[in-house]
């Protein structure tokens, strides 16, 4: 990433600030690094644990197993409607901190003409305005975190409320016994950590696409070198 922003044409250079070069070659090549290390384990070890268990719960009762799985597109639908907001938060911090590391590297770099002026209150006050944004930020992403683990924990009382009822009805039919409905409830539970790690890696995948996109706009830029090469 580094080499092929160096080959970019200085009008890449003078339309991006350092400060976005410097994110793009460090926490941009972290985060694309992370998910492939993170992709992989995740539908290795938590997919065959879901195929396993779920195979185990339709042995013992196909109806109610079918019914339990209801609820993962709900789960669907909400991690979809919170992925987006995740994605454009992403894009604000990143912004917010390439602006902070490109007025830091200006100035420290200016360092002598700030102190010559006796500028350092000034340039401190509006280095401080920037970390205040990204202070507000991070809080919206917070939030935006509390607020999706709050619909989450809703959304599944919810259902397992629903998922009672009726297996108590169930039992009160004769259609269940008692043993049944704990065995069943017992390896339900268990699906429902694969369900949420993949519900998170797609969560995960969908803010970190905005990453991706800034070092696949580096790649895909035309550089001087094919410049050079179509000449």
């Amino acid at each position: 990433v580094f080499h092929a922003i160096q080959c970019l044409p200085l009008k890449f250079h003078q339309e991006k600030k350092s400060g976005d070069l410097l994110i793009r070659i460090t926490d941009d090549v972290d985060t694309a690094i992370g998910m492939v290390f993170n992709i992989l384990p995740t539908i290795i070890i938590d997919g065959g644990r879901f195929v396993i268990i779920l195979a185990i719960a339709l042995s013992i009762n196909t109806q109610l197993t079918v019914l339990a799985l209801l609820s993962v597109p709900l789960y669907i639908i909400e991690a979809k409607f919170y992925a987006g907001k995740h994605a454009r938060v992403q894009e604000e911090q990143i912004d917010a901190s390439s602006r902070i590391y490109s007025r830091a590297n200006e100035r420290l770099g200016n360092i002598k003409t700030i102190k010559a002026f006796g500028q350092e209150r000034r340039e401190t006050l509006s280095f401080s305005m920037l970390i205040r944004r990204q202070f507000r930020v991070a809080v919206k992403g917070r939030l935006l975190e509390i607020m999706q683990t709050f619909t989450n924990s809703i959304t599944l009382q919810l259902w397992s409320v629903f998922l009672t009822w009726y297996l108590g009805y169930q039992v009160i039919q004769g259609q269940l016994s008692i043993g049944e409905i704990v065995a069943l409830m017992m390896y339900i539970e268990q699906l429902e950590g694969p369900v949420h790690s993949f519900i998170g890696l797609f969560t995960q995948w969908k803010t970190n696409v905005v990453s991706l996109n800034r070092l696949e706009e580096v790649f895909e830029y035309p550089s001087e070198e094919s410049k050079d090469h179509g000449a």
